[in-house]
């Protein structure tokens, strides 16, 4: 099943604007289900991909530069191109064709935005307001192992902040936690790094904190002190990058 035409299934355009647009959207389907979450894997075929899913990896909406958002329902792929999303009146309208494709009822009442939810936000807010700064921004995954030590795969993000360590050990216990069936908690990487040119200018932790030079911030206070304005509790916090 596809939402465009064949003419319209790969869409050329400048990758800031439509990784600004998968954050904004996928966000935005966070806020509204906060049991989803987001990870990003690169792909063989597909280069770096956002995976939209839930925590025990059963529904997965997957977003890429090439191919836009794919999923699949009753086993069929249903794929909406990059062009229909661009041309669509608003991003709205592209989660209200999520929800209806995949069966996620929409919430008569908006659930109040959680921590993880506030930080997708944050990106998606950050990334739309550098779309025509001059640097190359990016979000990808600050990767920890599982004993604490940081992922050299990960270009090292982690030791860069030294308020993440005591996150990084709390996560660490965690993950050796059992559960009362015997089982072990499924892990998903909890931070992503925000980079300007390649070089990490902040972490964000999913429990709703901001880890910069100057040390770890809650966010959640500071949303709702700027009356629950994304706008407001962006250039609180990374202000000092924007143009």
């Amino acid at each position: 099943m596809t939402f465009n035409s064949p003419s319209e299934s790969r869409f050329a355009a400048a990758s800031r604007f439509m990784t600004a647009q998968t954050w904004w959207i996928a966000s935005e389907l966070v806020r509204r289900y906060p049991h989803l979450l987001m990870t990003r894997v690169t792909a063989e075929d597909d280069g770096p991909v956002v995976l939209l899913h839930d925590e025990q990896d059963g529904m997965r909406i997957q977003f890429d530069l090439e191919r836009g958002i794919r999923f699949v329902v009753l086993g069929e792929a249903v794929n909406i191109g990059w062009r229909r999303i661009v041309n669509s009146d608003s991003s709205h309208e592209i989660v209200k064709m999520i929800e209806f494709a995949t069966g996620l009822q929409a919430p008569r009442v908006t659930p109040n935005t959680t921590p993880r939810a506030l930080v997708y936000r944050l990106i998606s807010s950050f990334l739309t307001s550098v779309v025509n700064d001059p640097n190359e921004w990016n979000v990808v995954p600050a990767t920890m192992s599982t004993d604490g030590t940081d992922d050299q795969s990960a270009g090292q993000f982690l030791l860069l902040f030294p308020s993440t360590q005591a996150a990084v050990a709390a996560y660490t216990a965690q993950t050796h936690t059992q559960l009362p069936n015997g089982g072990t908690r499924l892990f998903h990487q909890p931070f992503w790094a925000l980079t300007r040119d390649l070089e990490a200018v902040a972490i964000l932790d999913i429990a709703g904190v901001i880890h910069t030079r100057e040390g770890a911030v809650r966010l959640m206070p500071i949303f709702k002190e700027a009356g629950g304005q994304m706008s407001a509790t962006t250039a609180c916090v990374l202000g000092k990058f924007q143009p």
